[in-house]
């Protein structure tokens, strides 16, 4: 398979920790295995584009970290595909962290994100909505513009790829989503195969009222919990209630304050929720309000348990997973800038032993 390589910049020209990436591309994207021999050092250099001397000295980057093994008479071997202990920070990566201040869940995972980026040999910096962006409610789209600092550090050549949670156009550097739904490229919580198993779960423990809290349709996030939320209404009919808005302690009691007011004839006693900070607003309102008898199914995250003050079906997302896969992804685009895109999807998972707290409410609130 042939090799293009993006032409460098002019500062990078004899930059060999440039030379050190172009020569892990080269590997990847013609292909090598682990014992195939590289080209020449001179074919190397008119190939790549670098000069001798910062080829030389990546080359030597490369044998050191274990990619790279030179034997007499037979050349230079491929001994691994990356190097397993990078002593190097081998690309800078922009986390953009999204305007969702509501919940935990993104600072959780840009903490793994970090992790697992620092694991790779790849060096990370942070970006914040900007005091001058488009409020969330006002925008489905994100530019690098509305990130402090993301568009100058990308006109200046200081970052090689981003990790996204929220819809970020732009064509200069790979993007990668991370539990976003807007990207052709990432990791998606599969919000559908969690819809459809919670309201499983809700109907076998008897539940025969359900409200469900889904998004705007036209919001610009994923649609696949909206979607299979409608299909089950299909079948379930009036014993299925929706109620649109968004994510939030004010929602959630909205929600809880919608199922006190249900009618005997079709009295509420289920909620199906994606979000657990919603989900405990609304079950706490409920505790309050002496309706323990009402069920309530969430996401959670594994990493943080959450208690509640009614019974409640917990599916727990393990975010260290989802960051390590997202990482990994952005990791192949970068080594194969050829790669096409593609979604993986990761679901929550059931938990046998869901956090039913309503003896744990009882005791604070005395």
């Amino acid at each position: 398979m042939s090799f293009a390589p993006r032409p460098l910049p002019p500062r990078e020209k004899y930059s060999s920790l440039a030379a050190y990436r172009l020569m892990l591309q080269y590997i990847h994207e013609r292909e090598l295995n682990i014992g195939d021999r590289l080209p020449t050092h001179a074919e190397l250099v008119h190939e790549l584009g670098v000069c001798h001397c910062t080829l030389a000295t990546a080359m030597k980057w490369l044998v050191v970290d274990g990619v790279l093994t030179r034997r007499q008479k037979a050349g230079t071997i491929v001994s691994e595909l990356y190097p397993r202990f990078p002593k190097r920070s081998i690309w800078q990566v922009g986390i953009v962290v999204p305007p969702l201040t509501s919940s935990y869940f993104f600072p959780v995972l840009t903490h793994f994100q970090h992790r697992h980026l620092g694991l790779n040999g790849l060096a990370d910096r942070t970006y914040m909505l900007s005091v001058n962006a488009q409020p969330s409610s006002e925008v489905h789209v994100r530019r690098p513009s509305d990130f402090s600092g993301l568009e100058e550090d990308i006109e200046a050549g200081m970052l090689n790829g981003i990790l996204t949670s929220t819809r970020l156009m732009t064509d200069k550097i790979p993007v990668c989503g991370s539990a976003s739904s807007a990207s052709t490229f990432g990791v998606e919580i599969d919000q559908s195969a969690f819809a459809r198993q919670a309201l499983t779960e809700l109907r076998k423990r008897g539940c025969r009222h359900i409200l469900a809290g889904v998004r705007p349709m036209d919001d610009g996030f994923s649609h696949l919990f909206e979607e299979a939320v409608e299909e089950a209404g299909q079948q379930m009919g009036r014993s299925l209630v929706r109620a649109t808005g968004m994510t939030g302690v004010e929602y959630g009691y909205r929600l809880a304050q919608q199922v006190l007011a249900s009618p005997a004839s079709r009295r509420i006693d289920g909620v199906l929720l994606r979000d657990d900070i919603t989900a405990q607003a609304c079950a706490s309102l409920l505790a309050r309000k002496g309706r323990t008898d009402v069920i309530v199914a969430t996401q959670t995250n594994l990493q943080i348990p959450m208690p509640f003050a009614v019974p409640t079906i917990l599916f727990a997302l393990d975010v260290d997973e989802l960051a390590r896969l997202s990482v990994s992804m952005l990791l192949k685009k970068l080594l194969k800038p050829s790669l096409k895109p593609q979604l993986s999807y990761l679901a929550p998972r059931l938990q046998e032993t869901g956090v039913n707290s309503a003896e744990f409410y009882t005791h604070i609130s005395a």
